[in-house]
Order: structure tokens, then C-alpha cells, then sequence
């Protein structure tokens, strides 16, 4: 089975962190689009390891790499 990711992506720390999993590509893609809405508001932010809050900069649905583990505390429907 092939399992899709959404996520957020900051580029002043350089990470992308993972929201939820799915293995409905479209779904992703659908829920996606609102995320990105909220991202582009700076309504989702970041909170770093040093206290601040950082705001995304953007969102992408991909494939998981062969191999590549989910993270168990991110959403998967």
C-alpha cells in the first residue's frame, strides 16, 4: 500500500515536519489546500526548541520513501 504524507515546511529552521498520512492521494490534496490557505495567513505556526514561534512557509503532499517509518503521533486517516 502507498502511503501519502502532508507537510509543513519552515524555511528558516530548513525542516519539514509532518501533519498527517493517508493512502488517498486526492484526500491529501483536498485537505491540503486548506492547510495551505491557513499557512499562507500565518495561522499555523512553529513552536522551536528555543520558545519562539516560527510560521510555515509552505505545504506539500509527497510519497513515503520505501522504508521511511510514520510518525505514530501524526494523524492518519
Amino acid at each position: 500500500m502507498t502511503i501519502y504524507t502532508i507537510e509543513l515546511y519552515d524555511k528558516d529552521n530548513d525542516i519539514y515536519e509532518p501533519l498527517a498520512y493517508s493512502s488517498d492521494a486526492k484526500e491529501l490534496m483536498l485537505r491540503g489546500r486548506l492547510i495551505e490557505y491557513l499557512v499562507k495567513k500565518d495561522m499555523i505556526v512553529r513552536h522551536c526548541s528555543d520558545g519562539t514561534k516560527e510560521p510555515y512557509d509552505s505545504v506539500r503532499v509527497r510519497q513515503l520513501d520505501y522504508g521511511e517509518e510514520l510518525d505514530k503521533k501524526k494523524f492518519f486517516f
